[in-house]
């Protein structure tokens, strides 16, 4: 499969392998254990494999129930920051010019690329 990303081609590549074992996380163990043998696994044991996973919008960051917290680096919000100005100047542009002209073309271009990099970084982290 090939795919187009604001003017950037990208390859992926899949494959599909038969495989007799069947992985699992230990929450989904811990839960087909309580419910197909019928056996209680205590409080202590079910948090001890379960987690819980929380997503602050407004902050990009996720925080999980065992206290740990993952966000963007510092440097990465400071380069989106600065793309989503030149994002501004570039709608700001392409509102100005006139439909179908090719500097308007290359203006969608431009702002897809600054656009684009958020998004990526987003998916990334």
């Amino acid at each position: 499969m090939i795919r187009e990303e604001a003017g950037q081609w990208y390859v992926s590549f899949c494959y599909e392998r038969k495989s007799d074992i069947i992985l699992r996380e230990l929450g989904e163990l811990a839960y087909e254990l309580n419910r197909l043998e019928n056996t209680e696994l205590s409080a202590a044991e079910l948090s001890a494999v379960a987690l819980g996973i929380d997503r602050n919008v407004r902050d990009n960051c996720i925080a999980t129930s065992d206290g740990r917290q993952y966000r963007l680096d510092a440097v990465v919000l400071e380069r989106i920051k600065r793309r989503e100005i030149g994002a501004k100047r570039h709608q700001r542009r392409m509102a100005r010019s006139q439909k179908g002209s090719s500097n308007r073309r290359k203006l969608a271009a431009r702002l897809a690329r600054k656009k684009a990099y958020a998004a990526r970084e987003r998916r990334r982290r």
